[in-house]
């Protein structure tokens, strides 16, 4: 799951506030455009519906790339190894209500 952070080397974390998930909001820019990454992770056993608002961000961020992966695991402590790759799972799709 390397993807998730090669894209952030410089970014500016902002503060995040939710009740019971773990989270965190990142910016940073590539050399055209600035981008938005929020991780959010649910410890519980059952799917939790979001939404999610953003105030304050710098003007130029680019929401038409704005995508959401999903990670799935049977247990919230595993972990991908070599010797088991797809441990934790992937899958990334575009968001309904992502504009």
């Amino acid at each position: 799951m390397q993807t998730f952070f090669r894209e952030s080397n410089g970014a500016m974390i902002h503060p995040v506030e939710i009740m019971s998930l773990a989270a965190s909001a990142i910016t940073w820019k590539d050399t055209r455009n600035s981008f938005l990454r929020v991780k959010i992770v649910d410890f519980g056993p059952h799917a939790v519906n979001l939404t999610i608002r953003t105030n304050g961000l710098q003007a130029g961020v680019n929401t038409t790339w704005s995508r959401v992966t999903v990670l799935t695991s049977s247990n919230v402590m595993n972990e991908n190894s070599f010797s088991n790759p797809n441990k934790v799972r992937g899958w990334l799709c575009r968001s309904p209500g992502v504009r």
